[in-house]
């Protein structure tokens, strides 16, 4: 269960076409996944570069 917390903190604040169903998650070994214990915040994202002209 302590994997499965620290993915749903990982995860916190994503949209949710990203997160991994739980099948995969299983499947994958996913819960001895690590992840870093900072959030980091929404500027960090991808974004679109918007060019004038």
């Amino acid at each position: 269960m302590d994997g499965l917390e620290k993915y749903l903190v990982a995860i916190e604040g994503r949209d949710r076409q990203f997160w991994k169903q739980p099948a995969t998650w299983l499947n994958a070994g996913s819960w001895m996944d690590e992840y870093d214990t900072v959030q980091q915040s929404s500027s960090a994202y991808w974004r679109p570069v918007v060019r004038d002209g």
